[in-house]
């Protein structure tokens, strides 16, 4: 039997447009019973926009096909599934590459077929249409700062992330990357709470300066899972003095930039308890022979 994952997802403006979560619900069930080959698993169900970045249900589907416990996913339509073309795109090949058949009712697309392939295609293409439109929006802002005399023209990414050289997307700084595998190391393999692997990586790589907050904000940031992080370009207008006494937003988009650790991953990270660190605050730390390579 072909084990079903189903995706539905409502937000308020819907509900009167038949895509309510009972209906949604009962084309799905009907889909699957009509063919005696499937069995449905489970149905994950999100209730919020699908602007929202952040949909738990939609996360637990996904950590399902990584845990290999899913054959197929089946939605009622694109729509429901991606919050725009280049997150759906990201999101079935993401599926496909891992064996994993996908089928949206309302268009009628298998993208296993040769025909779903072809739509993918052109899912793509549109995707990266989509993606040149947000790097305009970007260069437009850039222009703009440029115009009013501002220096800092792209904001700092978020940690370990720089700036493309073409200033289109964001890669890994090769500067900082050793950094962030020995926090995943620390806290996956070795179990250290937050605040210990501050103390850890402040000896270790003492050119950065690491706190409970900062590092919370990094190992729990699902942007590196989901490859798109919102930007926002400013300007700025100060005094004569030099002194910043109020600030615009030019822009507010998001890049896009190829993940940089798996859901698997990050679920481990989420799953890992302090309770569990057999290291206290007093241990003492590695020396830096033993850092990720």
């Amino acid at each position: 039997m072909i084990r079903v994952g189903a995706y539905i997802r409502v937000s308020s403006l819907k509900q009167a447009e038949g895509f309510s979560l009972e209906d949604q619900k009962k084309r799905i069930e009907g889909y699957i019973k009509s063919r005696g080959d499937r069995k449905l698993v489970k149905i994950y169900q999100d209730e919020m926009s699908g602007t929202v970045r952040n949909r738990p249900e939609l996360t637990a589907l996904m950590t399902a096909i990584e845990g290999g416990k899913i054959d197929e996913i089946v939605v009622i339509s694109l729509d429901r599934f991606g919050r725009s073309n280049i997150d759906l795109q990201r999101n079935v090949r993401k599926i496909i590459n891992k064996g994993v058949g996908f089928i949206s009712l309302r268009e009628m697309i298998d993208f296993s077929t040769p025909v779903g392939k072809v739509v993918l295609a052109v899912i793509g293409s549109l995707a990266e249409m989509e993606n040149e439109i947000r790097i305009e929006r970007i260069t437009g802002g850039k222009q703009r700062k440029l115009e009013s005399g501002e220096k800092n023209i792209f904001p700092n990414p978020r940690f370990p992330l720089i700036w493309s050289k073409d200033k289109k997307t964001l890669v890994p700084d090769p500067k900082k990357m050793p950094i962030f595998k020995k926090m995943l190391e620390l806290r996956i393999e070795e179990g250290y709470s937050y605040r210990r692997i501050a103390k850890e990586l402040n000896v270790l790589f003492p050119g950065e300066k690491w706190s409970l907050a900062s590092l919370q904000r990094v190992l729990n940031d699902r942007c590196f899972v989901e490859g798109r992080t919102p930007v926002k370009l400013r300007s700025y207008k100060r005094d004569e003095d030099g002194k910043v006494i109020s600030t615009e937003i030019l822009v507010e988009t998001e890049v896009e930039f190829e993940p940089i650790i798996s859901e698997e991953v990050f679920q481990k990270l989420r799953q890992t308890s302090i309770q569990n660190a057999s290291f206290s605050d007093s241990a003492p730390i590695k020396k830096p022979s033993l850092l990720t390579k």
